[in-house]
């Protein structure tokens, strides 16, 4: 059965959340994309009430961000919908079945073979020798050394509800309600991705997917350029923490390159840590 949005606004309701804010967002492929408006210090909170009923609800929960967010999301979908490529006309359950049968590890093996291309092209430049050999081999269970003075002691917190220059709470944030169970499956809702370094959405759900079955991960939040997820059961020593790390960087080179700089720094903070962040540029 499928939930329409006044038995949708009922059921939350009978779970004390405010549902006056409830409107249609989208339609993708004849299905409603409804949202939610609340503050962005009490994002997070919602966020994880409307997890706990998603088997009542029938619907996933995810941060979009404030209204620019959203309209960016309506721009892509826009997009794709004029999009006449084979991948962009696939429709959502198209796309599903794909990302249901994606081969991680083939598809690890042939982005480390790619970044491995690119840097042999760069060794070749000698202005760049001294930097590319301390390039960890994206794949190789190299020397990981001393982490100690690696690890940050900083508090784990989603960056999507909050402005990133003041850094305070936005005063609004659009919470989706995806018309599925599965964390998963809800890039496809989306077609999120396919620009720049930004994977294909089959990508994103099949290594979300992977991620959800190893570390119980799940996502929290996309904007147009950020993914946020939730992991209940993360790497609990310094080589699951490292690999995990070489797998993040398939997936997202710009949070090392632009970002922590070495894989490293990246496995040091994903060790005991609950909170994911992606970004592409």
């Amino acid at each position: 059965m499928v939930i329409n949005q006044s038995q949708l606004q009922s059921i939350l309701a009978q779970n004390s959340i405010k549902s006056d804010t409830l409107e249609l967002l989208w339609n993708v492929d004849s299905q409603q994309i409804y949202g939610l408006t609340f503050a962005g210090a009490e994002a997070i909170k919602y966020w994880q009430q409307l997890r706990q009923l998603v088997n009542e609800t029938e619907h996933y929960p995810l941060l979009l961000g404030n209204r620019d967010e959203v309209e960016s999301h309506l721009e892509t979908l826009k997009f794709s919908n004029q999009d006449s490529s084979i991948y962009q006309s696939l429709t959502v359950a198209e796309i599903i079945t794909q990302a249901d049968t994606f081969n991680v590890d083939e598809w690890l093996n042939n982005k480390a073979k790619h970044q491995r291309e690119e840097r042999e092209i760069l060794w070749a430049d000698d202005s760049n020798s001294i930097e590319m050999q301390n390039t960890l081999d994206p794949l190789t269970q190299a020397e990981i050394g001393e982490w100690d003075d690696l690890i940050s002691e900083q508090p784990e917190r989603y960056t999507i509800p909050y402005n990133i220059l003041t850094r305070l709470p936005h005063p609004n944030i659009v919470l989706a309600m995806i018309p599925t169970k599965l964390s998963w499956q809800v890039p496809a809702f989306l077609k999120f991705g396919n620009w720049n370094d930004c994977p294909l959405p089959t990508i994103h759900m099949g290594l979300m997917k992977y991620w959800q079955q190893k570390y119980g991960a799940e996502v929290v939040g996309i904007t147009h350029d950020v993914v946020e997820m939730c992991v209940n059961h993360p790497p609990q020593n310094r080589e699951d923490a490292f690999r995990l790390a070489q797998e993040q960087y398939m997936y997202c080179a710009d949070i090392v390159d632009q970002g922590v700089e070495t894989l490293n720094n990246l496995a040091a903070m994903l060790l005991n840590r609950k909170v994911w962040y992606f970004w592409w540029d």
